[in-house]
Parts: C-alpha cells; sequence; structure tokens
C-alpha cells in the first residue's frame, strides 16, 4: 500500500458491499497524500468479496465504465457509496 501513495495514475478499489474485508484503510490511503482525487473506492450493491461471480454484469459495467475515456464515467447503477464508504 505504501506504493501506492507514489502512484501517478487513477486508482480504483472495488468493494462489495458484504465484503468480508474491511475499506477503511482504503478509504483513508484514498484521503490521504498528494494524489487522493485520483484514488476511487467503489463499492458495489448486492456483492461480497467476489464481486466478479457473485454479479457480473454489475461488475463488468462498473469496470467497463472505468476503463472509458475520462469523463464519461458513469458507475452509478448499483453502487452504493463511493468515497464514502
Amino acid at each position: 500500500m505504501h506504493r501506492l501513495r507514489t502512484m501517478q495514475v487513477p486508482t480504483y478499489f472495488l468493494y462489495g458491499k458484504y465484503d468480508w474485508m474491511d475499506p477503511a484503510p482504503v478509504e483513508r490511503l484514498r484521503r490521504s497524500g498528494e494524489n487522493q482525487n485520483s484514488r476511487q473506492l467503489i463499492v458495489l450493491d448486492d456483492c461480497g468479496h467476489q464481486l466478479f461471480l457473485e454479479n457480473p454484469t454489475l461488475f463488468n459495467h462498473v469496470v467497463g465504465q472505468l476503463c472509458a475515456k475520462p469523463g464519461s464515467h458513469d458507475h452509478s447503477r448499483g453502487v452504493v457509496d463511493e468515497a464514502n464508504a
């Protein structure tokens, strides 16, 4: 995680709403450092830890939007909370 503080590229952390992993450390990292706007925590509804298996349609939609050109991100469908999880 210490390397993420110096990365100059957007970094996305995807968690399921019912994930057993705590997203709090990611949120603290996201809020720290100079590049805090390039880090995004995305929590997907109706998912646990294995997002891609439990809700593949939503997972693929979100990842597709994140890979799209900048400014075209509309990954609000099924997203519980961005940046305030």
